[in-house]
């Protein structure tokens, strides 16, 4: 799905938070659930891929 993910001329990403329980710890850090879709309307078969990252950070989008 990845495959035919970036070949689109549109991909729309977003983040959001998550907490991930470690081992019984009571504050568990905030961990991110990035979403990527096939966008446009032209689109027959979108196409939705789910990614867990420990970060925000804007590097894991351009890693992708």
């Amino acid at each position: 799905m990845l495959y035919y993910l970036i070949r689109q001329k549109i991909i729309q990403a977003d983040e959001t938070t998550m907490r991930v329980i470690h081992d019984g710890r009571e504050n568990c850090p905030k961990s991110y659930m990035w979403l990527y879709q096939s966008g446009g309307y032209h689109s027959k078969c979108p196409i939705v891929l789910y990614e867990y990252q420990p970060t925000r950070a804007g590097q894991h989008a351009k890693t992708f």
